[in-house]
């Protein structure tokens, strides 16, 4: 254009999917043109003027979910991980590109997808938390760069960032036997996922190591918070002694646990102690102030979004990477001191 002559208004028309009479308005600043429009044409030329790399401009990457479990989703399900779309989106935004949304249901599907992919994106990133192995073994074959998160890294070509779900457990654990708590009861989810499948089987070393029972001191409630609650009740109500304390699996549980407790008269933590993973939504109110671990969602989407955008601009011969990002502990009023 007018700084380099071999900029041809209509070459960049071709690449961003506009007109000719478009580009050419937006690059000598005249109205008629959408500001969004007019700024992607001014970073795409700009990036060919500074020798960047203009391919991703008007690009797209794919987000997917992978959900082969097929469950209904709900409100309450869908809150946190909205955010995570939501930080993802922005970063892709920032970047000039359009970010898609896809489901695949086995791993045929999925890799029909990334034969779509092959001809129509940048990059793909995947939520991989219910992938069983035989798809996430596939995960290579996608033929653009690619970040998954939650899943296990078995590939060669690609990243995953998870939670460290492990470190937050047995930390959890240890906070309640420091307070002098034995008889601790692990609440989970009636489905599974890959960040749930961490935290049990850390659960059940811890327990192994301590000689309690796996039988005794782990508890299927429900998918949503009002089956916990339903599962709750009795198992408290009946149970010959309280336990000491319940590990609640993620926020659902927290949340139905909670509702449980405070239906049958119960005091956290004078008559049972209460810890959790993840925090409570900010709609909802709870009858005590959960001790919990924080998962940092927001910032696991935003080095989600980081990592690919390296791959797309070059960084693709790197090594496979696997990070895991710290839980960090809150310290609230729902763990007592245990009477002996």
């Amino acid at each position: 254009m007018k700084g380099n002559p071999k900029i041809k208004a209509k070459d960049i028309a071709q690449e961003l999917g506009v007109s000719p009479a478009t580009v050419s308005l937006a690059l000598n600043d005249k109205p008629g043109v959408n500001p969004d429009t007019k700024r992607r044409i001014r970073d795409y030329v700009n990036s060919l003027e500074s020798g960047g790399d203009p391919a991703i401009y008007g690009g797209t990457v794919l987000l997917v979910t992978y959900a082969g479990l097929r469950r209904p989703e709900r409100p309450e399900n869908r809150t946190l991980f909205n955010i995570s779309y939501v930080e993802i989106s922005r970063m892709i935004q920032r970047a000039r590109m359009e970010l898609k949304l896809h489901y695949t249901y086995s791993p045929e599907e999925l890799l029909e997808l990334f034969d779509t992919a092959g001809r129509t994106a940048l990059g793909l990133i995947i939520n991989a938390d219910e992938m069983p192995p035989e798809a996430l073994g596939l995960l290579d074959r996608c033929p653009v760069p690619l970040v998954a998160y939650a899943g296990d890294l078995t590939g060669n070509r690609w990243d995953v960032v998870n939670f460290h779900n492990a470190k937050a457990v047995r930390e959890g654990l240890a906070h309640l036997t420091e307070k002098g708590h034995r008889d601790i009861v692990y609440m989970m989810n009636t489905y599974t996922i890959h960040n749930f499948t961490a935290r049990r089987r850390t659960f059940l070393d811890f327990a192994r190591e301590h000689s309690w029972d796996p039988a005794v001191c782990m508890v299927e409630t429900g998918q949503y918070s009002e089956t916990v609650c339903k599962a709750a009740i009795p198992y408290l109500r009946d149970r010959p002694v309280l336990p000491d304390a319940i590990f609640a699996e993620n926020y659902i549980v927290s949340i139905g646990l909670a509702k449980a407790i405070q239906s049958l008269g119960l005091r956290v933590p004078e008559d049972i102690s209460v810890i959790g993973i993840d925090s409570i939504p900010e709609s909802v109110q709870m009858p005590y102030d959960l001790t919990h671990f924080r998962v940092p969602h927001v910032a696991r989407s935003r080095l989600v979004a980081e990592l690919l955008l390296q791959r797309i601009r070059g960084a693709g011969d790197r090594p496979a990477t696997e990070l895991f990002l710290n839980i960090d502990f809150v310290a609230g009023g729902s763990v007592g001191q245990k009477q002996q």
